[in-house]
């Protein structure tokens, strides 16, 4: 099963790249200008409030081998995707104790044509998160089976790293980590107290240190407006970024975005100038030019 594993995923990756490697995403635009608003020395650029920082640092690290941002990204995605493969096998080898359910697992996973597709024709986040919470979920497997602190730091690290790829994975995560220690050490209040400042001792300074980060550029303490609940930055940012006061009304305004197209919008308004405003075309156009060095050559 994992050698018609691997066989499914070099035909599909290689079938999908002929139609789908030229595609680019509102998405893969923002975490490559980001990426190279950090390539460029500029911190305070590369900070943003809704894309959150894992996927661009590893697409600047990258950038030490190539220019074609817009390659890197994609080199990115499907390693990403490629990578969730063994850690799904670790994690149903750890949970069922089974090496052929762990090898079906990672079959079915690569079976399904539609995320094969996307992690080829798009540049996300979201295969990222979904490495880091596998390993998640293996390492908590340990910290319900053992009572080592170096489980639990560990268990924080990856936590705090799943936050760095997707700010949601900060709540939904911390809930996991809570209930995993309180049903190890409900009946040791002491040992209880002290699993949970281990398991959150990283998390909590990458939360910290990230909204100070971003406190820097928005004037605010916060760790990202993603899920519109945080009102006071949404609030903030509208009275410094957006003199008129709606996002939604300026999704067509290149005066935005800077010069590597990156913009002070959510996901949901980009997508819906991309679809129905055509007067940042010739932007994007221009900017998959400087992403992409050799594209004035093959037009």
């Amino acid at each position: 099963m994992l050698t018609a594993t691997t066989c499914n995923c070099v035909f599909q990756i290689a079938w999908f790249w002929r139609f789908r490697s030229h595609q680019i995403t509102m998405n893969g635009i923002s975490y490559i200008g980001l990426a190279r608003h950090l390539v460029d020395g500029d911190f305070k650029a590369s900070l943003h409030g809704y894309w959150s920082p894992l996927t661009s640092w590893f697409i600047a690290a990258a950038s030490v081998f190539s220019k074609n941002y817009t390659l890197l990204g994609r080199v990115v995605t499907i390693s990403s995707f490629l990578l969730c493969l063994p850690l799904l096998y670790l994690l149903t080898l750890r949970f069922c104790r089974s090496r052929a359910a762990a090898a079906l697992s990672v079959l079915w996973f690569s079976m399904a044509r539609g995320i094969v597709a996307e992690c080829v024709g798009s540049i996300l986040a979201d295969f990222v998160l979904t490495a880091c919470v596998l390993l998640y979920f293996t390492l908590l497997l340990d910290t319900l089976r053992r009572s080592q602190s170096t489980c639990r730091l560990s268990l924080g690290a990856v936590h705090a790293l799943a936050f760095l790829a997707k700010a949601i994975a900060m709540p939904w995560l911390a809930i996991a980590t809570v209930l995993a220690v309180v049903v190890k050490n409900a009946r040791v209040p002491r040992r209880l107290v002290a699993s949970l400042l281990l398991a959150f001792l990283i998390p909590a300074a990458a939360w910290v240190g990230w909204g100070c980060a971003l406190r820097s550029k928005y004037g605010v303490f916060t760790t990202g407006y993603q899920l519109r609940a945080n009102l006071r930055v949404n609030w903030h940012r509208r009275q410094t970024h957006f003199a008129r006061g709606d996002d939604l009304d300026y999704v067509d305004t290149p005066s935005l975005y800077d010069k590597y197209m990156v913009g002070e919008t959510s996901w949901a308004s980009l997508q819906a100038f991309s679809i129905r405003k055509a007067g940042l075309l010739p932007m994007i156009v221009d900017n998959e030019a400087k992403n992409l060095p050799d594209a004035v050559n093959r037009q």
